[in-house]
């Protein structure tokens, strides 16, 4: 599977809702002491924000690591969550045992990198099969042009420069796909850039698409790979 581009997240409370969901959901971390080979297994058991600190359980397979490792070493966290790949750097504050069980309490990180698990097929869409699409919200509307489209989401450009918008603002879209009924449909920001201040590339996840909406999206993928097939066939014979 392919993963979208690597996002770096420094809001703190978004930090925060993606370790605790991984401390939730016991995802496995690779752990590794920077500078070193050494490496280990692990798991969050406790997402402290309020006191700014991890607690990890025991270092599995990782007997070196744990001899080397002391408080005020840095290390890279790293592991796959609900098909988000992620990535972070802590330093070690305190090791302690609980019932003989050794623990690791680590200072909160200020940045995390992750990647979302692309799941499905993304169509890129030539110049002739790039279709209208309007962002609408209460003050105004703005124009733009699909780029790429699959059943989970879209990227438009717009020759405008959309500073009043961010990475997780959601959007109120129509869609105009050729010889379909308008689909309107929410979308979220997953990355946006500005360039030059006179156009904006958005890269949106649709929310909750129904039944007919995802139908509408479907038939005309399959239609522009299905001309596309035609197109390239007649072009090699020829």
């Amino acid at each position: 599977m392919a993963y979208d581009k690597i996002l770096v997240i420094t809001d703190s409370l978004h930090i925060h809702a993606i370790l605790k969901n991984v401390a939730n959901n016991n995802a496995n971390l690779q752990v590794r002491l920077q500078n070193t080979e050494y490496s280990a297994t692990s798991r969050i058991m406790r997402v402290d924000f309020d006191a700014q600190h991890l607690i990890l359980d025991e270092l599995i397979a990782g007997k070196e690591l744990e001899q080397a490792v002391k408080s005020g070493n840095l290390l890279t966290l790293s592991g796959t969550n609900n098909s988000v790949k992620f990535r972070f750097h802590a330093a070690l504050d305190e090791v302690g045992e609980n019932n003989r069980i050794p623990y690791y309490k680590l200072s909160y990180p200020t940045e995390l990198e992750y990647a979302q698990r692309r799941q499905l097929f993304r169509l890129e869409l030539g110049q002739d099969w790039q279709f209208p699409v309007k962002i609408i919200d209460k003050a105004s509307t703005h124009d733009a042009l699909a780029r790429n489209i699959s059943l989970g989401g879209l990227n438009i450009k717009c020759d405008e420069s959309l500073v009043d918008y961010s990475a997780r603002d959601n959007l109120n879209l129509l869609l105009s796909l050729p010889d379909a009924q308008p689909v309107h449909c929410t979308a979220h920001i997953c990355n946006i850039r500005v360039q030059n201040k006179k156009q904006s590339d958005l890269a949106c996840k649709f929310i909750e698409l129904d039944d007919h909406k995802v139908k509408l999206i479907q038939r005309y993928i399959s239609r522009v790979q299905r001309e596309s097939r035609i197109h390239n066939s007649s072009t090699a014979t020829a």
